[in-house]
């Protein structure tokens, strides 16, 4: 998708005051037409299938029986669980904006 929902001319920014790289961080963007009536249904499709999933995980009677520091403990062994985080192929890409290098 498009990195501005709507369209936008762009812009190129200037090299780094210190001459040197910004690991992790996009300062240019392309001109963009925006997202497409679908994408936008799309994206809100999404929004809306995360709120109603996240309603019925933070509703679920599994959790009245863990609260405070208990409820944490539970919540990080869940995540533990086989099959609790989703194996996703993906495609190696530059770098964006939002993406975080870490230096050392």
């Amino acid at each position: 998708m498009p990195w501005s929902r709507e369209p936008h001319h762009g812009w190129e920014a200037p090299e780094p005051a210190h001459g040197g790289v910004l690991h992790g961080y996009q300062p240019s963007r392309p001109a963009t037409k925006g997202w497409t009536q679908a994408e936008t249904a799309e994206y809100a499709r999404l929004w809306e299938q995360w709120r109603e999933t996240a309603a019925r995980v933070y509703t679920h009677r599994y959790w009245q029986n863990h609260r405070g520091e208990d409820a944490i403990k539970a919540r990080q062994a869940l995540k533990q669980e086989p099959g609790a985080q989703p194996v996703l192929e993906v495609e190696a890409s530059k770098p964006g904006q939002d993406d975080f290098a870490a230096t050392g």
